[in-house]
């Protein structure tokens, strides 16, 4: 960045070449409003559609007796107005007087100065004959606009001012960022809309995705986690933690969002949102300003998606954040002795944790994002909670038959408050909340299976196994049989009576099975967010 002397020097530098341009400019207008006047030339106008049309200048001026042009509204325009108009009036009288020395003059002068020998077809106009010559040499002006910019979003970076005066609460540097460059657009556009405008709007788009950069470092940066893996276990297909934990746990990382941080990241996911909206009003603006030769060359589209994968990783985090809160539970889940309880009683201690992680960080998410990202936090977190708890299941040693009742009595309970989470200050239609609660209630049923499997007798277990679940393999009843208790004789039985070679059976490796599982389940995520952006982006031009 320029510093001191340098700066000023070249700052001088740009406001001499921008005096220089606006007299060119004012030279062009200056001339076409005295042919306008005195010779009645029409010029034709840089309207899209091209048509011949009466050029007026930007705004109407006046002549004194000097040649110098005024403002038609000013007080010394005014004025003008006045005088001529009194000449003129004087000047009817003494046309009878006047009229043969008013011929003998016209005679002397040029054929091309009579108004009745010039063409009458419109003519180009006279904007940018001189003044586009300065296009190629607006360099340090470009440059100049760049720096500007360049010191807000050094200042964006250290700066979490919220102004909450609009629909969604936003960075200040955000709204700050589209002030100056729409004042950018107004100070380039009654200069030139061509080259040098072009320009201005690539510099534009290069500053709007670095500060989709400066946003996401607002994030926390994520950590090594002990993951709990993937929760897939033969055709139960319980993902692999959910679309964030394949994407975030798969590597063995994670976000750790202290308390309070939460509402940080709602407000720059509201940022990211008010700026792929304004992003698209914005290129409206510049293709509406921009002379027609660049007008189809401006497409902000990868500037939005800059922010729209900005929101995406919000979202992605604050699901990873709440499921690193629940660690404190999942250890005392684990703490319990499944395999030796004889006695149900109400829900678990772990139960009762969750319920005071989840909730309070859940209604104050609410009440800072925007409806749709909040449902897409929803779906995304019961899914993968799901996942994880019944990971969590699946890692026991052993369950006892009264464990399984136990754990039962805790999945329904976790289960209703999943079911009420999208609920909250909920405005969303009928049929979006309950595509959500049929998402739950699918998820968690197929816990519930698993457990009375688990807690089914040894006699009947075959038997309940093949009647609830007609696609389970091996696998998934070896997993069963394990968690039981059953003897290796017993499981041979067991896998023999129901069909299965005996030559397969072989201890399960859990954390193997999971893993295998986890890049099936992520590659599944990765596709249908593919296909959820291509169907928001056709939604947005359908609008167009």
């Amino acid at each position: 960045m320029l510093q001191g002397p340098t700066k000023d020097k070249d700052s001088n530098n740009v406001t001499v070449l921008l005096k220089a341009l606006q007299k060119s400019m004012l030279f062009e207008k200056e001339m076409m409003a005295w042919l306008q006047r005195e010779y009645k030339v029409t010029f034709i106008s840089n309207n899209p559609a091209g048509k011949a049309v009466a050029s007026k200048t930007e705004e109407k001026l006046e002549f004194d007796e000097s040649g110098k042009a005024v403002a038609a509204d000013s007080a010394e325009g005014i004025k003008v107005k006045y005088m001529r108009q009194m000449k003129e009036r004087q000047k009817k009288k003494e046309e009878a007087a006047a009229a043969e020395a008013a011929n003998a003059l016209a005679s002397k002068n040029e054929s091309f100065l009579d108004p009745s020998n010039l063409p009458m077809e419109p003519v180009n106009s006279l904007l940018g004959a001189a003044s586009g010559a300065f296009d190629n040499f607006m360099g340090p002006y470009i440059a100049l606009e760049r720096e500007q910019m360049d010191e807000q979003l050094a200042q964006a970076a250290n700066d979490n001012a919220v102004d909450t005066r609009g629909e969604l609460p936003v960075l200040v540097s955000s709204t700050n960022l589209f002030i100056y460059i729409k004042n950018s657009i107004t100070r380039c556009t009654v200069l030139t809309r061509g080259k040098t405008f072009f320009l201005l709007y690539k510099a534009f788009c290069d500053k709007l995705r670095k500060y989709a950069s400066v946003l996401a470092q607002k994030y926390p940066t994520p950590s090594a986690i002990a993951s709990l893996g993937a929760a897939t276990i033969g055709n139960l297909s319980i993902g692999a933690g959910g679309v964030v934990q394949t994407s975030s746990n798969a590597s063995g990382m994670g976000y750790r969002i202290p308390t309070g941080e939460e509402i940080t990241i709602c407000y720059v996911i509201d940022t990211c949102e008010y700026c792929s909206d304004t992003v698209e009003a914005l290129q409206d603006l510049i293709a509406d300003k921009i002379d027609a030769k660049f007008r189809d060359q401006i497409d902000m589209t990868e500037e939005q998606d800059a922010f729209q994968d900005v929101t995406a990783k919000g979202i992605r985090i604050l699901v990873s954040g709440l499921e690193r809160r629940l660690e404190n539970a999942y250890r005392e889940m684990s703490s319990i002795g499944w395999a030796t309880m004889s006695v149900v009683g109400e829900e678990s201690v772990y139960v009762r944790t969750m319920h005071h992680e989840i909730q309070p960080f859940v209604e104050s998410i609410q009440k800072r994002l925007p409806s749709s990202y909040f449902r897409s936090f929803c779906d995304k977190f019961a899914l993968s909670f799901s996942n994880g708890y019944f990971e969590a299941i699946v890692r026991q040693k052993r369950i006892s038959e009264s464990g399984t009742q136990q754990l039962l009595l805790d999945v329904y309970n976790l289960k209703t408050l999943m079911l009420k989470l999208p609920l909250i200050g909920s405005k969303e239609s009928s049929s979006a909340q309950d595509m959500y609660l049929n998402t739950v209630n699918k998820e968690f049923s197929r816990i519930e299976l698993f457990l009375k499997l688990v807690g089914t007798r040894t006699e009947l277990l075959t038997d309940m196994f093949k009647a609830s679940w007609p696609s389970g393999t091996l696998t998934d009843l070896q997993t069963i049989m394990n968690l039981k208790g059953m003897k290796r004789s017993e499981q041979q039985a067991a896998a023999e009576k129901l069909g299965f070679a005996s030559s397969s059976m072989a201890t399960p490796d859990v954390s193997k099975l999971l893993s295998e599982k986890s890049s099936d389940v992520a590659a599944k995520v990765n596709s249908d967010l593919t296909q959820m952006r291509q169907k928001v982006d056709e939604f947005r031009l359908s609008f167009r």
